[in-house]
C-alpha cells in the first residue's frame, strides 16, 4: 500500500553553485563585451505538465512526451500509461542547471579625425543583445524560473514552474556622444 510514509525529497531549489563569466575585448576601436550566466545542481518542479504532459487519458491533446508511453500495443515502454492530472510525480523534477549567453554588445569608437572637426570629444556606436541563448536539459521555457500561479498567496516559488513566461530577447542599437 502506497502511502505518506513512501514521500520523499525529490531535489532542492537552491544550486549549489552559481555565478557569471564577464570579458571584455578591445582591438584598433572595436570593443566586444560578453557576459555569461551560469547555474548547476538544482532542480526545478515542471509543474505546467501536470496539464499539458499529464495525459489523463481520452482525447485531450497532449505534449509529445507521452507518444511512446505504455499501452497494450507498446508493453516494452518505460513510461507511465497514464499519470493523474495535477499530482507530483517524480518525472516532474528535472535538472535545472543551464548556462546562458546574458550579454553580448560590440561597440566601434570613432577616429578622433572624424569627429574633432564637429567639436566632439568621443563617439561610440554599438549593437547590444541579451538573452541570446539558454542552454539546459530542462524541458521548459526557461531553468531560472519563479512562479507559482496555483496559490495566490505565494506569487513567487523558486524552482516551480507553471507556466512561467520566458526571458524576452532584447537587441539595442546606439550611440553614445561626449562633447
Amino acid at each position: 500500500m502506497i502511502d505518506g510514509f513512501d514521500r520523499t525529497v525529490l531535489g532542492n531549489t537552491m544550486p549549489d553553485m552559481y555565478g557569471a563569466w564577464s570579458n571584455g575585448f578591445s582591438f584598433k576601436g572595436i570593443e566586444l563585451d560578453v557576459l555569461l550566466q551560469y547555474s548547476a545542481g538544482n532542480e526545478v518542479f515542471n509543474a505546467t505538465n501536470t496539464r499539458i504532459a499529464s495525459f489523463p487519458g481520452g482525447d485531450q491533446n497532449q505534449t509529445s512526451n507521452w507518444i511512446d508511453r505504455w499501452t497494450p500495443e507498446n508493453p516494452n515502454s518505460t513510461q507511465y500509461a497514464r499519470v493523474p492530472s495535477l499530482r507530483p510525480a517524480d518525472y516532474l523534477v528535472e535538472d535545472g542547471s543551464f548556462i546562458r549567453l546574458q550579454t553580448v554588445r560590440i561597440g566601434y569608437n570613432l577616429p578622433l579625425s572624424w569627429i574633432a572637426p564637429i567639436r566632439m570629444k568621443s563617439a561610440k556606436v554599438y549593437f547590444a543583445a541579451n538573452n541570446l541563448a539558454v542552454f539546459t536539459k530542462y524541458s521548459g521555457y526557461d531553468p531560472e524560473v519563479t512562479s507559482n500561479q496555483v496559490d495566490y498567496r505565494y506569487p513567487f516559488v523558486q524552482g516551480f514552474d507553471y507556466g512561467g513566461f520566458p526571458r524576452a530577447k532584447t537587441f539595442i542599437a546606439g550611440l553614445n556622444i561626449q562633447f
